[in-house]
């Protein structure tokens, strides 16, 4: 079956481009061939062309078993056969060995990322054109046709590499070209069959795996392990960790347990009340906190402490579900109710960049996927995009957002974190009141008093092991495409 690729190629304008269709006929090992090879016998404008069809028809019949159709086709074509198949057989067989010399552009497998980057090197040559600057253009042009050999057979790439270099049209191609050592190598290190998918080699397929591998401890990262770890808070005044205050109102359990029906009642209602605080929220829940989509009391779990240590007094005292729920409702609605808009702090526009963060890493991972089918400069510059956008509320947590966040929480009307009830709780079992500073000054009644004991503090040991694990990663989902860019073959 013949090509239709070398079909095509035998009405090219380049006559290099006619020979290498002629001698590709030559190596078909198809009499169906003859039929080609007559009609550029008879038709052609170039004598070597001519001669050389002249030849590969002689090739054929020599090489080829006889097809009597084939034959009786090619018989009356006036002129063609008797000059066709005569006397010079034995110079066109050396002439036409039956292995493959130089491949045909058309042979050369070209990549999506290839023809992409060759594409840029044209429309790179014709602005230096438009410029002046010719001998710059040419190195564009033979960069790009080095890339993508099969340019050659476009009408526009010729007529740019005759304006470019000053000579005719076919002359420009051969001078541009590469050379035949060199399409050999692409013809033995790419194969051949045309131009095909964009394909990775291993190195791209790993970063691609690893981008994925990011994206999904991000996104761990951020709905599940901490962002922020309050428990590392000190009491000015005693040195005393916020989560050693809740150690030690956990060691009093027992004690209230041992001492009578209202210990017992009480100590079931510390366990509840210790157990539901939540000291270190996640990424999420930070997220909504500092957008003002939750409160202060949602963001520490104080609101489901309340509830239960409501929940378990009540069952204490043997009350019914629907008197527990009615009650506990009441309750959180009366709390909601005095505190107020003191609950929630006030959001900063940067603030609602941290939605950013899943929304990235979710992307992210998706395009890892895209990136295993193939890679490509503009593939990777995509990644590169998204990794950049999730870097901007990463570094922004980091360097502002976090101290920013503790200063506004403790700045909240009334100091509502403990007037809530759900930290003050543990004041009386060693830990000093989180809501004042050494001297018994209530935080809410000075602005500079709330500075300076903010400033006792480095927001950054407030990060959670959360956090580090979604900056990391979202770090390598920017990193990793550039070395993909890197490891990207130079023809690929």
């Amino acid at each position: 079956m013949i090509d239709t690729k070398v079909i095509e190629m035998l009405d090219s304008p380049q006559v290099s481009v006619r020979k290498q269709a002629v001698k590709s006929l030559a190596r078909s090992g198809d009499r169906e061939a003859l039929t080609y090879l007559a009609d550029v016998y008879r038709n052609d404008e170039d004598d070597e062309v001519r001669e050389l069809a002249r030849k590969a028809g002689v090739y054929i019949r020599k090489n080829v078993p006889e097809a009597p159709v084939v034959e009786d086709r090619l018989g009356d074509i006036g002129g063609y056969g008797g000059s066709l198949y005569d006397d010079d057989e034995d110079d066109y067989a050396a002439d036409m060995p039956a292995e493959p010399d130089v491949p045909l552009p058309s042979d050369i497998h070209v990549t999506a990322s290839q023809k992409e980057r060759a594409q840029g090197y044209i429309d790179q040559a014709m602005d230096l054109n438009i410029r002046g600057d010719n001998a710059k253009a040419a190195e564009a042009m033979s960069k790009a046709i080095k890339l993508n050999p099969q340019l050659i057979y476009d009408k526009y790439v010729l007529s740019l590499a005759s304006t470019v270099t000053g000579l005719d049209g076919e002359t420009a191609m051969q001078r541009l070209s590469p050379s035949a050592d060199e399409l050999r190598k692409r013809a033995a290190k790419g194969g051949r069959g045309g131009a095909g998918a964009d394909v990775s080699n291993p190195a791209q397929s790993v970063l691609a795996g690893l981008m994925m591998i990011c994206a999904a401890v991000a996104l761990v990262g951020y709905f599940i392990f901490p962002w922020v770890d309050v428990g590392a808070v000190e009491d000015p005044s005693t040195g005393t960790t916020l989560n050693e205050g809740i150690e030690a109102a956990r060691g009093l359990i027992p004690f209230f347990a041992g001492s009578g029906l209202e210990g017992e009642a009480t100590a079931v209602g510390l366990r509840a009340l210790i157990d539901n605080v939540e000291l270190s929220p996640s990424g999420f829940a930070t997220t909504q906190y500092s957008s003002g989509m939750s409160n202060v009391l949602e963001y520490f779990g104080i609101i489901d402490a309340i509830s239960a240590a409501v929940r378990a007094f009540a069952e204490q005292d043997g009350a019914s579900s629907s008197e527990i729920n009615e009650f506990n409702d009441l309750f959180i609605e009366q709390i909601e109710s005095e505190l107020g808009d003191s609950l929630s702090i006030e959001a900063e526009p940067l603030d609602f960049t941290l939605w950013l963060v899943p929304v990235v890493a979710i992307f992210a991972g998706v395009f890892g996927i895209v990136l295993l089918q193939g890679t490509s400069i503009s593939k990777w510059s995509i990644a590169i995009v998204l990794g950049l956008i999730g870097v901007v509320p990463m570094l922004y947590f980091y360097a502002n957002g976090i101290d920013s966040l503790f200063e506004r929480t403790l700045t909240l009307g009334e100091t509502a974190l403990v007037d809530a009830g759900g930290l003050g709780a543990v004041d009386d079992f060693g830990f000093g009141d989180l809501g004042s500073i050494p001297g018994g000054t209530d935080l809410a009644g000075s602005g500079d008093e709330v500075q300076a004991f903010v400033n006792q503090f480095d927001g950054n040991d407030l990060l959670g092991m959360g956090f580090w694990m979604s900056l990391f990663s979202i770090l390598g989902i920017t990193l990793l495409p550039f070395i993909g860019m890197l490891l990207l073959p130079e023809d690929g």
